[in-house]
């Protein structure tokens, strides 16, 4: 899912984390589930005295905190991260309302 990225980065860096998607959890930090936060909605993440959600955000915070980002501009890691996300989105625009078979077609090109 959304988290996939930050779960493989903390993965590879054998860090251990924990995963909570219980609505109770979710309530408590989450202002599209009634939180009064600063985060949206899932993943969110807490490490030290930061909490993040957006997945790019997480990610991007990650590749620095585990140094996946050494020796790389920061700025086209943000580009490449926000590239991928806007050929996401637009794959689920295109599948939105396609006949199965084409979206079939189109998840197998």
């Amino acid at each position: 899912g959304r988290a996939g990225a930050p779960i493989f980065m903390l993965e590879n860096k054998k860090v251990e984390y924990e995963v909570k998607s219980e609505m109770k959890d979710l309530a408590k930090v989450a202002t599209a589930f009634g939180a009064s936060a600063d985060t949206f909605a899932p993943p969110i993440m807490k490490w030290g005295d930061s909490t993040l959600s957006q997945s790019v955000a997480i990610a991007v915070f990650l590749g620095n905190k585990l140094e996946f980002d050494k020796g790389f501009d920061q700025y086209k890691i943000l580009q490449y991260c926000l590239d991928i996300e806007d050929m996401a989105g637009e794959a689920l625009k295109k599948m939105l309302g396609a006949p199965a078979e084409d979206t079939k077609k189109f998840l197998e090109e």
